[in-house]
């Protein structure tokens, strides 16, 4: 199962068909809308975190072995809907593998979603973690949690325990060349 921004679907699938030679196109199911059902013969699926989060009751259903959720900052806010619905798909996933190129920001409390799918055993409750992390003070509407503590210590567990980072000088030769085109669009005025 792939669930990523609904501009990566086909990126997914044509990246599958190119490095995994025993897939076969007929082999990924893509969903298009709501009203798909799960292909009984597809082996891989790929969605939308959109449609992941309404068809996450059927989603859940099917038990998935391994699931990728690129672009994992979507799932970041722990009191989003989205979050709370996809976060015990990917938790129950045998394999579980979260993928951003987007940095986090400096604000521990919003990685606390993805430690936790990826390893709830580490991190306890999010009370305990905010008040080791994120520098909890008192706010006007309640605890605030956009601050940060133990900075040294979070990024220790999260290289040691967690995090594959590669800087872009060290992949940068298996990168494609840059592809620059410039297509021009006529349109009429009233456009």
């Amino acid at each position: 199962m792939i669930i990523c921004p609904s501009s990566l679907k086909y990126t997914w699938r044509d990246e599958i068909l190119r490095w995994l030679p025993n897939i076969q196109k007929q082999d990924i199911q893509l969903f298009k809308a709501g009203k798909d059902q799960f292909s009984e013969v597809a082996q891989v699926f790929i969605m939308s975190y959109d449609l992941a989060q309404r068809k996450s009751e059927s989603i859940a259903e099917r038990e998935f072995k391994s699931v990728i959720a690129d672009e994992c900052h979507y799932l970041k806010n722990r009191d989003a809907k989205r979050s709370k619905q996809l976060m015990p798909i990917l938790q129950q996933a045998k394999r579980c593998i979260l993928i951003s190129g987007t940095p986090m920001l400096s604000r521990p409390v919003e990685a606390f979603n993805l430690l936790t799918i990826l390893r709830p055993d580490i991190f306890g409750k999010f009370n305990e973690y905010a008040n080791r992390y994120c520098a909890p003070k008192q706010g006007r509407f309640g605890m605030d949690y956009t601050g940060n503590s133990c900075t040294n210590e979070l990024h220790y567990m999260l290289s040691k325990n967690l995090m594959i980072r590669r800087l872009k000088k060290d992949v940068l030769k298996e990168l494609p060349a840059k592809r620059r085109q410039k297509i021009q669009v006529n349109v009429e005025a009233k456009d």
